[in-house]
């Protein structure tokens, strides 16, 4: 038995059910060697999943070769082609998207509950690499896992321990040929980029091993990550829980290791669904280890806040707060790309839509204009940098924002100061928000954060109208 039947008998005896099985198979050559030593280890009925994103023209060809393939072997075969376009803003994480879920409908529609992906070290040294360049805790260095279950779906990669130059090698050898996605040439992809130049560079100037080297940091991590999840879960056992609110004495929190601190919010952020940035949680610990006794509230999504009461005894509560009645975010509305958004509260309308580079020319990024007793603004965003919902609310205590053509950060405060506005209008202005904070105020800024550039991909045409107000 050589070793890639090895590697299948080592996750599949041991993980999957007994039953049918199923393998993911684009026709490359990591997901080809899968399915040959799948069958070779294994005498359990087979189902093979190919998913044809129809970005190639070639691409047709590719799933006659996998349909090919599984008539060869005599498996089953279940394809799809993607039923429209996957294009603009993140590619590849689209084309992933869509993938898995042609194959969770597949696999139930067969009754297969276990798929296996052909992910190799090189894969996993890729990932880990590119988590450390965007920003990660020790959590992303877990990699891509072993085995991870998906709405019913239990996905296990085998080869994880596996090179990309060890497959070749074992198809060269069986005389079994593979197709060549083009694509994975192209340095438009930052993986590609990573595995191209980087890898390569480190193997040769550093460590013939480094790929594998990175690649096996992510078994060492997973079991130290494991533990430090019980040790979590252990200190969330003293945190007061009430549906999906959390809380807990900002005095005691402040007295754990600072690691420490900065995994317990990570896991409450994930476990409410809010972004988890490294820059979000650290902001947040900035916050709390600097607190003075004045009550402050952070808005982490549409609905998510986190809020520190002052008094005697300061507490942290994590969650919805509009559920005990408290920080009510009635009235925030969120604004859905592709159509009109009405903002009765505000007597406003607001119209966002997908533009290209070329319509928002780059050289400015507002035209405001009065009409009648109505303003108008037409306001052009740099999409790729905004992240989560996007939604209109009233101004909240800290609000800041870093208005284009500034060096730093201003308070809304400040800002309405500056434009002499009336403190009974102040919270009446509506404020573009997305999930890190306020990126719009209609008339008076828009954040840095949002200006578009030669590198933008994704641009939106937002525009604003509004009741004129005279004070």
């Amino acid at each position: 038995m050589d070793k890639f039947e090895e590697q299948i008998q080592k996750y599949v005896d041991a993980d999957a059910a007994q039953g049918r099985i199923g393998v993911a198979v684009s026709g490359g050559m990591d997901s080809v060697g899968l399915l040959v030593a799948l069958i070779d280890a294994t005498d359990r009925e087979i189902h093979v999943f190919h998913f044809d994103h129809a970005m190639r023209e070639e691409s047709n060809q590719d799933l006659e070769f996998v349909r090919g393939l599984a008539s060869q072997y005599e498996v089953a075969f279940h394809s799809v082609r993607a039923s429209e376009e996957i294009s603009g803003g993140n590619i590849e994480e689209k084309a992933r998207d869509a993938r898995y879920a042609f194959f969770e409908t597949a696999a139930k529609n067969a009754g297969v509950g276990t798929i296996l992906t052909a992910h190799t070290a090189d894969d996993q040294a890729e990932t880990i690499l590119f988590r450390i360049s965007r920003g990660t805790g020790l959590h992303g260095l877990r990699g891509i896992p072993s085995k991870i279950e998906k709405n019913g779906v239990m996905y296990i990669r085998p080869f994880l321990e596996l090179r990309k130059c060890e497959i070749e090698e074992y198809l060269e050898q069986r005389k079994v040929f593979w197709r060549e996605d083009p694509s994975n040439q192209s340095s438009d992809f930052t993986r590609n980029r990573i595995r191209h130049d980087v890898l390569p560079y480190l193997e040769k100037n550093i460590h013939p091993q480094a790929a594998t080297n990175i690649a096996r940091l992510s078994q060492v991590v997973t079991r130290q990550e494991d533990w430090i999840v019980d040790m979590v879960d252990a200190e969330l056992e003293k945190w007061e829980t009430t549906g999906q609110l959390y809380s807990r004495g900002i005095q005691e929190f402040n007295l754990l290791h600072p690691g420490f601190r900065s995994r317990i919010i990570y896991t409450v952020l994930k476990r409410l669904g809010a972004r988890t940035d490294v820059s979000v949680i650290e902001m947040l610990i900035n916050q709390f280890r600097a607190f003075e006794g004045e009550e402050k509230v952070v808005q982490l999504s549409s609905k998510i806040s986190c809020r520190v009461t002052g008094g005697r005894n300061p507490v942290i509560t994590f969650g919805d707060l509009s559920s005990i009645g408290e920080h009510n975010p009635t009235g925030m509305i969120r604004v859905v790309p592709q159509r009109a958004t009405e903002l009765p509260g505000y007597g406003a309308t607001l119209i966002l839509r997908e533009a290209s580079l070329k319509q928002s020319g780059m050289k400015f990024t507002r035209r405001t204009k009065k009409e009648n007793s109505k303003i108008k603004e037409v306001v052009f965003m740099n999409a790729d940098d905004l992240h989560g919902d996007l939604f209109v609310r009233t101004r909240r205590v800290g609000d800041s924002i870093k208005p284009m053509g500034l060096r730093g950060a201003k308070k809304l405060q400040d800002i309405f100061v500056d434009a002499k506005i009336s403190r009974h209008v102040r919270d009446t202005i509506p404020v573009l928000c997305d999930d890190i904070g306020p990126i719009y105020i209609p008339g008076l800024c828009q954040d840095e954060r949002t200006r578009v550039t030669k590198q933008t991909t994704k641009v939106y045409r937002l525009e604003f109208e509004q009741e004129f107000i005279d004070e």
